[in-house]
Formats: structure tokens, sequence, C-alpha cells
């Protein structure tokens, strides 16, 4: 089963790599944990500013997910800022979950819907179109 999502950016790039990851000077250390996609696409818009700026729809070849409510990301967020290096926390994470077979984290909000995930595994993605507007 395959995976949908959108990544908003204001940088021009042709293909996610692992270099990127956690590399945006103006966005939290949770972004080494991977590509942040929304399920709804008009909130990936919102990050597609700019000159650059675009939407992606990044389609993944079905990987198992770990499902995480806000409070546990807002917690690891803490436990991150509050290391020497919240990037180097976060890509740990990262690679213990993949290690432990996991290839996306789906963020569940209060209603039990997923509106975002986190592609760990980016070699799981099949595709990435542009759909700006």
């Amino acid at each position: 089963m395959e995976h949908v999502g959108y990544h908003g950016t204001a940088a021009a790039f042709a293909t996610f790599s692992e270099d990127m990851l956690g590399s945006a000077a103006d966005r939290s250390a949770n972004g080494a944990l991977g590509v942040w996609l929304f399920t709804e696409r008009d909130y990936a818009d919102r990050y597609a500013v700019g000159a650059k700026g675009r939407t992606l729809k990044v389609t993944s070849s079905g990987t198992k997910a770990i499902r995480i409510d806000m409070s546990q990301m807002r917690r690891d967020h803490q436990s991150a800022e509050m290391s020497d290096d919240p990037i180097a926390w976060f890509r740990r994470l990262r690679a213990e979950l993949i290690m432990n077979g996991y290839g996306r984290i789906d963020v569940v909000e209060k209603d039990d819907a997923v509106d975002m995930s986190v592609l760990l595994d980016i070699g799981t993605i099949i595709s990435i179109d542009d759909v700006t507007h």
C-alpha cells in the first residue's frame, strides 16, 4: 500500500536527500527526523513561500508506521531541545526507529485522524510531483 502526503517548501531542490534532513535554518530541529508530510495539501501550501516556494506530492511505498500523538511529539521536542545538539538527538531517534523496522511516524490528532506524517526512510519515495498552483 502506498502512502501519499504533501510537502511545502521554500527551497528549490529536485529530490530529498539525507543531507537535507534538519538543514533548514528557519525550522525546528525535528526536521532531522525525515520528510514532513501533510495529509491535506492546503496545510503544505502554507510552507510553499517565497519565489522558489512550491508544494510537492510525495508518494512512498508502504512502510511500517509508528503512531504517536501530538503530546508525545511535544515531549520529544522538549527532550531534544534540552540536549547539547537537538539535531543529533532527532537523528539518533530516526536511526533507532528505522533500525526497529519503522519507515514512517504518523502524528495522530485528538480525533484519531492522522494529519501529518514524517517519512523516516526517504529510500521508500516512489515519486515526487510538483503540484504548485
